[in-house]
């Protein structure tokens, strides 16, 4: 590992995972039927937030796990603006199709998470170009029922006796 997850990155890539595998569920129905985000007549523009969403993810991963070296810019964004860029899209795109007059057709589960999922994209790279949730994540080391791998920390100990 290259360096740890941050709060950001985490809330942005899973964001991104979820807006690419809830883009396989229902996203928009009609009395018991309903169509994927990347059925006939909702591709492609149901399907742009699960295609950046899986960008999101990728790009997180190559930046976290992967010896991959990006480029600082791209024309004349860096990374953090193209990731926000990509967040914001989505999240309008997703936004768009809650509030569109879909006549008697309805947002199914899919669309829902994509929805959210869209929205996490959005809030961790705003949170990543504020400089906020720059903290790394405390992943476990340990599998479960194994004993931690640093003791716990001692009390404080109490305060002086007036």
């Amino acid at each position: 590992m290259k360096r740890p997850i941050t709060v950001a990155d985490a809330i942005f890539a899973g964001g991104g995972l979820l807006a690419f595998l809830f883009s396989f569920f229902g996203f928009l129905g009609y009395r018991g039927f309903d169509t994927n985000a990347w059925g006939s007549g909702l591709f492609p523009l149901a399907t742009i937030p699960a295609i950046l969403g899986l960008a999101a993810v990728v790009v997180v991963a190559l930046d976290l796990f992967a010896d991959v070296k990006l480029p600082a810019q791209v024309l004349t964004l860096n990374w953090k603006q193209i990731r926000m860029t990509w967040g914001i899209t989505a999240a309008v795109i997703m936004l768009a199709y809650l509030i569109l007059d879909k006549g008697s057709a309805s947002l199914q589960f899919g669309g829902f998470v994509m929805l959210i999922g869209a929205i996490l994209m959005a809030a961790g790279s705003i949170m990543s170009i504020l400089g906020k949730g720059a903290e790394a994540v405390n992943l476990p080391k340990s599998s479960p029922g194994s004993p931690p791998s640093t003791p716990p920390a001692a009390p404080p100990p109490p305060p002086p006796a007036s």
